[in-house]
């Protein structure tokens, strides 16, 4: 059992870090395009997506489907380091 906890905390660790990284290239680029640049394209997202809203079942839907498919992403990567572990401590 030692061994899935160790997996699952990776796995957390390792998507953690992911998006962390992610994140900071978000900040990174919109830092180098500017402020004029960010604010015009958020008012961009804004025209889109908020000011015409979908209806509530279409985006529960979506990201319920979202959410399905990173636990899956998470529960892959999981299994895989529990595989990977299970090698590496009974050596």
């Amino acid at each position: 059992m030692k061994r899935h906890a160790i997996s699952r905390l990776l796995t957390a660790v390792l998507l953690g870090i992911l998006f962390g990284s992610h994140m900071h290239h978000d900040y990174v680029m919109w830092n180098q395009r500017g402020r004029d640049a960010y604010i015009s394209h958020q008012m961009h997202r804004f025209d889109i997506y908020m000011a015409t809203p979908q209806a509530a079942g279409v985006t529960i839907l979506g990201a319920t489907f979202i959410a399905i498919g990173l636990f899956g992403v998470y529960e892959a990567i999981a299994l895989g380091l529990s595989t990977v572990l299970k090698g590496a401590l009974s050596d």
